[in-house]
């Protein structure tokens, strides 16, 4: 019951907030009629559950948004509730995992970005100040710094998973190690994960090819782990994407 009562009141706290941003995104579509510009607007909402079982329930939220401009912005956010109490969840109640939370991310984000540009000093930021957006997988703790949070919107956005070994502060309660489950895969903005289980994190992402226009699909697909490309041939599809990291009972990670 307290976990029900919870998700009903946080779930209609979200639809409470969509309903009072809308009419300004109703106010611009009108308003781009009159000008003659009907590119039209949207927002946006949808949710899916990244993990449940008896002590958590973590949900992720997509959210995509379009007010007019060159571009509209997508971005990712999370709630994750205690299954017992029904609590949500911030950083702190996890456990100690706030520095090596920071440390891990800095760390994986230093070796694989040219951070010349980058907002660095954001991610501590972030993290100190609970407005990190993050929910919990099978995985990890899945972080997110959507558009703008650590660089310009060319960059896009980060996603990473910091595997539960790698936060020894955690409350044992609410590790899940050496299980089997499901990550969603962030799509094409890639996701940092370790891959091949041997403690390195390795960016994975795919990109459709061969695209043929007398049957508006594409004929194939290359998944690319690290530094490493795997090529798929003999697709016929108008969309194919890696949708989820699968950890079965062995540690072997498929991609879905």
């Amino acid at each position: 019951p307290d976990l029900a009562n919870s998700v009903n009141t946080w779930s209609d706290e979200s639809y409470l907030q969509y309903e009072t941003d809308l009419p300004s995104y109703i106010d611009t579509a009108i308003l781009m009629e009159e000008n003659g510009t009907d590119y039209g607007t949207y927002l946006v909402r949808g949710y899916s559950v990244a993990r449940a079982d008896d002590s958590v329930l973590s949900i992720k939220c997509n959210n995509d948004s379009y007010m007019g401009g060159p571009h509209g912005y997508f971005w990712i956010d999370g709630v994750t509730f205690d299954t017992q109490t029904g609590q949500i969840l911030k950083l702190d109640d996890l456990g100690d995992v706030k520095t090596d939370l920071e440390t891990y991310i800095t760390n994986y984000i230093e070796s694989t970005e040219d951070t010349e540009y980058m907002y660095m000093e954001t991610i501590s930021e972030y993290i100190q100040n609970d407005t990190l957006s993050w929910f919990l997988t099978s995985e990890g703790v899945y972080v997110v710094f959507n558009a703008y949070d650590l660089a310009a919107y060319a960059m896009g956005s980060f996603h990473i998973v910091v595997p539960y070994d790698k936060l020894p502060g955690m409350h044992e309660k609410y590790v899940l190690n050496n299980k089997c489950g499901l990550t969603q895969h962030s799509g094409y903005r890639g996701l940092a994960i370790d891959i091949d289980n041997d403690g390195a994190t390795e960016y994975t992402n795919f990109e459709q090819t061969g695209y043929d226009e007398s049957a508006s699909g594409y004929t194939g697909m290359d998944v690319i782990i690290g530094d490493q490309t795997f090529s798929i041939t003999g697709l016929n599809t108008y969309q194919t994407c890696v949708k989820y990291v699968y950890k079965a009972a062995d540690s072997t990670r498929y991609l879905i």
